[in-house]
């Protein structure tokens, strides 16, 4: 059968032969046969086109379009790039046949494809009010659990985004992290931890534990949780198995823990008041050792990725890159120099983004090899950056020191056009998602901002 190509016209889609003869044909209900022949607008017996009548035709035609192992689609088409009229997404595209046909015959199928939509940015759609500043959010199902300065976590309906309730906690609530059933708050003004029944959400029951001074932050692995008392440099553990029912024991760790990131046995606490990590082996829970690998002056956070965790130190502008391979023998591998005060790292495969949040910055680091950075690019947001979150094509930046938050484009990451900005209220700090929108917890107003 000679070369020839299909495209797709107000009459449906029109046969164009190679070489000039045989003309444009026309088969309204876009099929392409399923067997050797002289593709043209005459009955060929068994080719699947042409047919002594429109009821053989469309008969022949609609066997031609079944996928199946013996008659697979293993033709491939070029696009013309033609969009249709009437302004769908609907283009034309160029089939190509062979000379040669294997046994069993192919099937070939011309049809019209849908583009994908482009992604759009999200852009501000609502503002919740909750009544007092917030200090994070946090998403689990289809409610949002915002934790306000004046002891409490709202509860937002996220189908509705409205508020469905009030649910009083401790002194100052600083982090809460979930797992199944429960919700966990730590209560950095009175060393407790909230712990918050969410089966039935929006109603919700609640208890507290006692943990160290301070603590700041949570996090949980299996049936232990893990909290960083940044005011006693201890970790409290807590077996949470029988929640709300809890036991604690705590350990040694170095000067203001203030963050922790867990990946497989071991648990990497900062410890904000100095230059190390601590290395927890919480194999045998609650029963831990530790060791600790000096990194850069103050680290605030570590994201893990892989075998390496990558620790922002907030006090010499740098992220340090640990091999944990061989946990707890861990390597440092290099020192990265960022921009100013880096508190937060966001990871979206092989990217790492910085917010610097001394500056007005994010830094873009190549981490394909983690032990060779290249010089990170830098990408201007607005004032004092304090959070990021990845959702699809999309990094949301929180300006803390501003009313932003900035929205990179990060297909290319190592060239991000210039961000554009969503104005959403004072002092927006930490950033949700529920995987279709952004909800934004700001600390110097009593809204929540919904980006959709």
């Amino acid at each position: 059968m000679p070369n020839g190509s299909f495209w797709v016209g107000k009459g449906g889609f029109n046969y164009k032969r190679s070489g000039g003869a045989g003309g444009r044909r026309n088969f309204a209900l876009g099929l392409i046969t399923n067997q050797p022949a002289d593709v043209n607008n005459t009955y060929v017996a068994g080719a699947g086109v042409g047919a002594s009548s429109i009821a053989t035709r469309r008969a022949r035609m609609l066997h031609a379009t079944v996928n199946t192992p013996q008659y697979p689609y293993n033709r491939m088409f070029n696009r013309l790039g033609l969009q249709m009229s009437g302004g769908s997404n609907d283009y034309a595209y160029n089939w190509y046949f062979n000379d040669v046909w294997p046994n069993p015959y192919p099937v070939f199928k011309g049809q019209v494809q849908s583009t994908p939509t482009p992604e759009v940015p999200k852009s501000l759609c609502s503002n919740i009010n909750v009544g007092s500043n917030q200090n994070f959010i946090a998403i689990s199902g289809n409610y949002a659990y915002v934790l306000t300065s004046l002891g409490a976590v709202k509860v937002i309906d996220t189908t509705s985004n409205a508020l469905v309730n009030t649910i009083s906690v401790g002194s100052a609530p600083t982090y809460i992290a979930i797992s199944g059933n429960y919700a966990y708050v730590t209560n950095y003004g009175d060393g407790t931890v909230s712990v918050l029944n969410i089966t039935n959400s929006p109603s919700i029951s609640t208890t507290s534990v006692t943990v160290g001074n301070n603590p700041s932050y949570i996090a949980i692995s299996g049936n232990y949780a893990y909290v960083a008392n940044t005011g006693g440099n201890t970790v409290s553990v807590l077996n949470i198995t029988n929640s709300p029912s809890i036991s604690t024991t705590s350990v040694t760790v170095g000067n203001n823990p203030n963050y922790i990131a867990i990946s497989g046995n071991y648990a990497y606490v900062a410890n904000g008041g100095g230059n190390t990590v601590s290395v927890l082996n919480i194999t045998n829970s609650p029963s831990i050792s530790t060791t600790s690998v000096t990194v850069g002056n103050n680290p605030t956070y570590i994201a893990i990725s892989g075998n390496y965790a990558y620790v922002a130190n907030g006090g010499g502008n740098t992220i340090s890159v640990l091999n944990i391979t061989n946990s707890p023998s861990i390597s440092t591998l290099t020192s990265v120099a960022v921009g100013e005060v880096p508190i937060y790292i966001a990871i979206s495969g092989n990217y790492a983004y910085v917010a610097n949040g001394g500056g007005n910055t994010v830094s873009v680091l190549n981490i394909t090899t983690p032990s060779s950075i290249s010089t990170p690019t830098s990408v201007t947001v607005g004032n004092n950056p304090n959070y990021i979150a990845i959702l699809g094509n999309y990094a949301y930046v929180a300006n803390t020191g501003g009313n932003t938050v900035s929205v990179l484009n990060i297909t290319t990451p190592l060239s991000i056009p210039t961000p554009t900005s969503v104005t959403v209220g004072n002092g927006p700090q930490f950033i949700a998602n529920n995987g279709n929108n952004i909800y934004v917890a700001k600390s110097y107003e009593n809204t929540v901002s919904v980006l959709c």
